[in-house]
């Protein structure tokens, strides 16, 4: 069904009656307020080597187009495991690539501010901490970053970028899962860079 266009705001109810009773489902109707700003988080570099100190560009737009100059930024950087579904089958670990959860928290920039262009950029460093133990995967770094306009609403966006052990990810897998003592099997190793490309020599 279509909505009038003088319908108020608010939360509206769907019933369906049936000989065998009735159910219901809540749907809520909310007044279109077009965004005062577009903002993307990106990394400078399509991935980085562990160590590196990596840098993630913040750029705030208005919607009717111009940069926003001035504008106070936050930044929340978060860490997880990744493993890339162009290196590694899903079969290797049960599962493919990395979902939408946070991971563990990193750090936080605040009182940043974007100039003249509209931009900012976010630092923050790849090395593992002190007591982390050894890393046995690539990580995706996620940065969550917010803005608020004149009135105080806050507008948010993402950026991620894959942080690897080393120039190249390496896989094995052997052709069976199973064998009995002194039965040969073989074992394939896979090696690729960054891009999923094989990384040969």
């Amino acid at each position: 069904f279509t909505l009038s266009k003088e319908a108020p705001p608010g939360v509206y109810w769907i019933i369906a009656r049936t000989a065998a009773g009735e159910d219901r489902t809540a749907v809520t109707v909310a007044a279109y307020r077009k965004p005062t700003y577009s903002i993307t988080v990106t990394p400078e570099k399509s991935s980085y080597i562990r160590g590196e100190r990596a840098r993630m560009k913040v750029k705030a737009t208005y919607y009717y187009g111009g940069p926003v100059p001035d504008a106070t930024v936050e930044a929340y950087v978060y860490r997880s495991s990744y493993f890339d579904p162009r290196v590694y089958e899903e079969d290797d670990y049960g599962y493919e690539g990395e979902g939408d959860s946070y991971g563990e928290f990193v750090t936080e920039a605040k009182g940043l501010k974007t100039d003249e262009n509209g931009e900012a950029i976010i630092e923050f460093d790849t090395r593992p901490k002190d007591g982390d133990g050894p890393v046995d995967s690539d990580a995706m770094y996620s940065v969550d970053v917010m803005i608020a306009d004149d009135a105080g609403k806050y507008y948010d966006a993402r950026g991620s970028v894959v942080v690897m052990r080393g120039e190249f990810a390496l896989s094995t897998r052997t052709d069976r899962w199973i064998v009995d003592t002194e039965q040969p099997f073989e074992v394939a190793f896979h090696a690729a860079n960054s891009l999923g490309e094989p990384a040969a020599n």
